[in-house]
């Protein structure tokens, strides 16, 4: 199963990092600054950053696993994005 977002920000970049660094002492973590794959155990999360949105992948076996993951995702990501407006990730 599989859902993906855009998410609109101008610091898609330093949030794919920030997610990247924060994951990779506990889990398998492959990034740069405009790409990442993290495995985790619920699943896995790709990125893309551009200069306007920060892409996101998720994977999972199950729904209630992506449900989880997902939720995860937007609370560190928004975490990090505390001094911007609300950050909107329509998941599809």
């Amino acid at each position: 199963m599989k859902r993906t977002a855009l998410v609109r920000t101008e610091n898609a970049s330093r949030y794919l990092q920030q997610l990247s660094k924060h994951w990779a002492h506990k889990f398998e973590v492959d990034y740069s600054q405009t790409e990442s794959r993290i495995k985790l155990p619920l699943g896995k999360l790709s990125m893309q950053a551009s200069e306007s949105a920060l892409g996101l992948e998720v994977t999972s076996d199950t729904t209630d696993s992506l449900d989880q993951l997902c939720d995860v995702i937007e609370r560190h990501i928004d975490r990090f994005a505390h001094r911007e407006s609300a950050l909107v990730y329509g998941w599809k």
